[in-house]
């Protein structure tokens, strides 16, 4: 039971103070999505993909091992919530290791912008482009944004 019901129980004077409760909680959720590749002809396997949501913010986590095939030079998976409409924002993280072509590096980022739906992995911060074969893919990543 949450708080703002128990409030609600002892007596209407705390309506509004259980109302202000209620906003403040927001809805918390967390489980696994299940994301939707472009860029592959064979989609990375023995995937992690879980989410914590936590009112207007949601953490994702994702994991994946071994790497997908490339069959273009991109790389997104869609989101478990669309981000909140929010002038010129992006959120994500930088320095993640990723393969490209089979090869090791550590300059990948992970970002989802304003009113998005996927999220976009880039090899490196100046949107260089994924090889559009061989091995293509980004060991893990983690980052919070706001939802809609």
């Amino acid at each position: 039971m949450a708080y703002s019901d128990i409030l609600r129980q002892e007596t209407a004077d705390f309506n509004d103070v259980a109302d202000l409760i209620d906003a403040l909680e927001g809805e918390t959720t967390s489980g696994t999505w299940s994301p939707t590749y472009t860029g592959f002809s064979a989609d990375p396997t023995t995937l992690i993909c879980r989410y914590s949501r936590i009112g207007q913010f949601c953490t994702v986590y994702y994991r994946a091992f071994p790497h997908g095939t490339s069959n273009t030079t991109g790389f997104t998976i869609t989101a478990p919530f669309t981000a909140a409409t929010v002038a010129n924002a992006l959120w994500g993280v930088s320095g993640l290791s990723i393969y490209n072509s089979g090869t090791l590096a550590y300059t990948g980022n992970a970002y989802i912008v304003s009113a998005g739906t996927t999220i976009t992995i880039e090899r490196d911060s100046a949107g260089t482009a994924w090889t559009n074969s061989g091995t293509k893919g980004v060991n893990y990543f983690q980052f919070t944004y706001q939802v809609a």
